[in-house]
């Protein structure tokens, strides 16, 4: 305790920065965000949203935007690269094309043409960050996406500057397997991978990781985590660490 001749208490200690908080609304609940916003009762970070349910939450997002908060595009890329994701309104996206994406159709001007695409909607909606379009690692650094992703990751920082959107924040999926993650010979390619990227945030997902974990899985996820932290950027883990990959 610190005595002083003051009635009031004085700070000590600087505060530390609060965690960041990111809540992802399914189709009807922006709803109940609004609502809690209205009411200055949800202390949040931003917000993810679901390209496909952009005019849905078109409310949702300008008021996430009047609350200097973040609108965050997820343009659902690692899904349209997943056999059981692809269906449905994803396949009506401008990025997307006419089958699942594999690593062959996202180079060259293909991978021009999906970087392109992803930062003209994120210009034309206001967004003020979007997820990198990354994909599942089933192989760590060895696979064929992790160059893939590297190369659409620069694109779509050089297309999003050239649209006059130098402030949107890159955040990067980074999506492993708990085999790959665990590697310390992995990890040490794959942060070289990462290192020099255009991004701001690592959003981690690693397969199968989650609240039915053991206590030496939990300590070597922590220890890996631990790793990741010679990396330039923050990184968000998400609440729900249980991730189903197709």
């Amino acid at each position: 305790m610190v005595l002083s001749n003051s009635y009031f208490p004085r700070i000590v200690k600087a505060v530390e920065e609060p965690l960041g908080l990111y809540v992802q609304p399914g189709r009807v609940d922006h709803k109940v965000v609004c609502q809690l916003l209205s009411e200055d009762r949800v202390a949040m970070t931003g917000v993810i949203f679901d390209p496909t349910q952009n005019d849905v939450h078109e409310e949702l997002r300008i008021e996430i935007g009047k609350r200097n908060l973040e609108a965050v595009l997820d343009p659902k890329i690692m899904e349209l690269a997943s056999l059981g994701d692809f269906s449905g309104q994803r396949t009506n996206l401008p990025w997307a094309g006419e089958r699942r994406h594999v690593p062959a159709d996202l180079r060259g001007r293909s991978a021009d043409a999906v970087a392109d695409a992803i930062a003209q909607f994120v210009a034309l909606h206001g967004y003020s960050a979007v997820l990198a379009p990354s994909h599942y690692l089933e192989n760590g650094a060895d696979g064929q996406w992790c160059d893939v992703d590297s190369q659409l990751t620069i694109k779509l920082r050089d297309r999003l500057d050239k649209a006059g959107r130098k402030e949107v924040a890159i955040f990067y999926p980074f999506a492993t397997s708990t085999k790959v993650f665990y590697d310390p010979a992995q990890r040490r390619k794959l942060k070289d991978a990462l290192c020099n990227l255009p991004i701001n945030q690592l959003w981690l997902r690693v397969q199968s990781f989650g609240s039915s974990s053991g206590h030496l899985t939990l300590r070597r996820y922590i220890e890996a985590c631990r790793d990741l932290h010679a990396l330039p950027f923050p990184w968000v883990v998400p609440c729900n660490t249980t991730w189903t990959i197709h």
